[in-house]
C-alpha cells in the first residue's frame, strides 16, 4: 500500500469505524482456509447431532442451543467456529513454514503472511495507540494483556489466531451490536482490539449453496 492508501484506511475507521479493502489478499489463501472451516464445521455439525440431538442445518424452535469450546451459536443458523481440527492443523503448519521461510529468506504466500501484514498492522498501530488527552481514560487497554493505558509509549501489537464465522443458508442478517458497553458516551476513544474479516466464498460465485452462505 502507499503512505497515501495507508493514511485513507485511517480516515476510514475514524470516520465510520470500518474501512473495507478490495483485492487486498489473495483470494486462493482464504478459500483454503474456508474450506478447512467448512469440514470442521461438518464434523462439529456430526457430533452436536448424534451426541446432544442438535441439528444446526435445521433447528427446532425453540431449542436452546448451548454454547460450546469449539463452536458457539451468533444466532440462528450462524455460528463462531475456532480450534476445529483441520484449521489448527493447518494454523500450526503455517506458523512453522512462515518461521522457516523467513529463516531462509524464502517468500511464500500464507495467512501468516495476512495476519503479519506490515500494513495492515501499520494502520492498525497508527489508529489503535493514537495519544489523545483522553489516554489515561482508556480502560479497554487492559484487555488482552495490553498493559493499560498509557500516555508514554505505544506497545507491538497483539495478533489473534484465526477464526471461522459461518452463516448457514437462511440465516437472518447479523444483528448490529457491541460485545462490550462503553467506556465513555459522550466521546470515542481508539480502540483497544479491532477484528479483520475475510470472505472466503464469495456472494457473485457458484460456490453458494442451500446450506452454505458467505
Amino acid at each position: 500500500m502507499t503512505p497515501a492508501a495507508r493514511d485513507k484506511a485511517i480516515q476510514a475507521l475514524e470516520n465510520h469505524g470500518v474501512c473495507i479493502i478490495k483485492n487486498f489478499f489473495p483470494s486462493h489463501i482464504i478459500k483454503q482456509w474456508g474450506d478447512a472451516a467448512l469440514k470442521d464445521l461438518d464434523l462439529a455439525s456430526e457430533q452436536l447431532k448424534t451426541t446432544k440431538g442438535i441439528d444446526l442445518d435445521n433447528p427446532i424452535e425453540g431449542q436452546i442451543i448451548n454454547n460450546f469450546h469449539e463452536l458457539s451459536m451468533r444466532e440462528a443458523r450462524r455460528v463462531d467456529l475456532r480450534n476445529g481440527v483441520n484449521v489448527k492443523q493447518k494454523i500450526e503448519e503455517e506458523e512453522q513454514k512462515w518461521r522457516s521461510d523467513n529463516q531462509v529468506n524464502q517468500k511464500t504466500q500464507s495467512l501468516e503472511d495476512i495476519r503479519m501484514n506490515p500494513d495492515i498492522l501499520e494502520i492498525l498501530e497508527r489508529k489503535m495507540y493514537e495519544i489523545t488527552p483522553l489516554e489515561l481514560g482508556n480502560w479497554g487497554r487492559w484487555n488482552f494483556n495490553g498493559g493499560g493505558p498509557s500516555l508514554t509509549r505505544r506497545i507491538q501489537l497483539t495478533v489473534g489466531k484465526p477464526g471461522t464465522v459461518i452463516s448457514l443458508g437462511g440465516c437472518t442478517d447479523q444483528t448490529i451490536h457491541a460485545d462490550t458497553a462503553h467506556i465513555f458516551s459522550h466521546v470515542q476513544l481508539p480502540a483497544h482490539y479491532v477484528n479483520l474479516f475475510l470472505h472466503s466464498v464469495s456472494p457473485l460465485s457458484n460456490e453458494l449453496n442451500d446450506r452454505f452462505g458467505w
